[in-house]
């Protein structure tokens, strides 16, 4: 899937964000997060949705930023 096609899904970010909340699955959450952070530099539809959403509440319970 493409940036684009990511822009214009209804699926994300809800689906990116559901990831992180995969506590066992910490790689997973590092390259959602990822994907997130480029989606909203780059989107400003993404960053709506983005504020919509809880996507700040996943963001403070993620306790590995930082961890390597």
């Amino acid at each position: 899937m493409g940036k684009k096609a990511m822009e214009n899904s209804t699926a994300v970010p809800e689906s990116l964000i559901e990831i992180l909340t995969w506590e066992d699955k910490p790689k997973c959450q590092e390259l959602s997060s990822y994907i997130l952070m480029i989606l909203a530099h780059q989107s400003s539809d993404q960053r709506v949705k983005m504020a919509n959403s809880e996507l700040c509440l996943h963001f403070l319970k993620w306790p590995y930023w930082g961890a390597r």
